[in-house]
């Protein structure tokens, strides 16, 4: 916006240029006239064009960060709630895929970190879960933050095995992060469902089953 301003103000002292030049030309001969009068007009109509493309860009720009404000969380980078809700609708139009997975991860510990520390660490915390979420699969899907604590991941041509494999490697991330001093633990719990065994019809049956089995016992 401050660029913005001075480029107005640009246009704003070009225009009293162009009427002291304007001034000038009427005491000069025709010919010399008419040449000034077109070199005026050709540069204020440049500097309108930069100045209109300038504020274009600039509002694009606006509208994609509001767009990031809205569908991203600040503080893990991944999708927020509203985030996961906009992927979701994609598989209300579309027929459902058969081989597709879900997982839904709680991070146990946040509340008690947040409370025997403070939230910078619980934004930590939150910060350093979600890089491994990120770099803990081999298939391209999508991982958000469904929640204060919760996580959901969905994965497309998704088999027993890249599940798994997606399932150890977190265990196995977070395992190591755990060993390094001065650092609050990450703790949590998982549960997923493959739609080519469970054959639901709807996404949103699908991450309810992988919720539920996050903790499979009811008293918990």
């Amino acid at each position: 916006m401050k660029k913005l301003r001075f480029l107005k103000m640009i246009q704003l002292a070009v225009h009293a240029l162009l009427a002291f030049a304007g001034i000038y030309c009427i005491v000069q001969p025709e010919e010399a006239r008419l040449t000034a009068i077109i070199c005026a007009f050709i540069a204020e109509s440049f500097l309108f064009v930069l100045i209109d493309i300038y504020y274009i860009r600039s509002e694009h720009l606006s509208y994609n960060q509001l767009q990031e404000m809205v569908y991203n969380d600040p503080v893990s980078g991944l999708p927020n709630r509203t985030g996961c809700d906009k992927l979701l609708e994609k598989y209300t139009v579309a027929p459902f895929p058969e081989h597709i997975g879900c997982v839904m991860l709680d991070l146990t510990n946040l509340s008690e970190i947040n409370l025997l520390y403070n939230h910078a660490a619980g934004n930590e915390l939150l910060k350093r879960f979600s890089e491994i979420l990120v770099h803990s699969s081999a298939l391209p899907g999508f991982i958000g933050r469904n929640g204060a604590n919760k996580f959901l991941a969905i994965f497309e041509n998704c088999s027993r095995e890249s599940m798994d494999a997606f399932l150890s490697t977190v265990n196995e991330k977070v395992g190591e992060y755990n060993q390094k001093p001065g650092l609050a633990p990450i703790e949590y719990q998982a549960g997923h469902a493959l739609n080519d065994e469970e054959h639901l019809s709807q996404v949103t049956a699908l991450i309810s089953l992988a919720n539920r089995r996050i903790y499979p016992n009811p008293e918990r």
